[in-house]
């Protein structure tokens, strides 16, 4: 019996995933503390920061097209009243709109969402 061999070319099939990467471009260095003035951010790095607060004014205090990465839960109605307090399903789509509006006006073209 032969030895088997296998065929371990670099050749992407459809079954292969393949990797790019994406050159990124920054148009300018900002602080992001600059971006909400009058807020204290509760942490920052030099590529972000974390704020504590009602998100939806958070989004509105922000300019139009500054947000690289927007990172939310699930956008879906809850079956269980939560403690925090949580929507309705039959009245999530209207408490989630303002939401909706105030990220995509946030958003840069080449912003990504989790």
């Amino acid at each position: 019996m032969e030895p088997r061999t296998e065929d371990h070319s670099l050749e992407p099939t459809r079954e292969m995933r393949v990797n790019k990467q994406i050159p990124i471009a920054f148009r300018e260095v900002v602080s992001p503390e600059s971006l909400l003035t009058g807020r204290t951010p509760l942490y920052t790095t030099d590529r972000g920061a974390a704020y504590v607060g009602n998100s939806l004014d958070l989004l509105r205090e922000l300019p139009e097209e500054s947000v690289n990465l927007l990172f939310t839960s699930p956008p879906y109605a809850l079956h269980f009243r939560k403690a925090y307090g949580n929507a309705a399903k039959d009245e999530y789509v209207a408490w989630f709109l303002p939401f909706a509006k105030e990220i995509q006006r946030v958003s840069r073209q080449t912003a990504a969402s989790c």
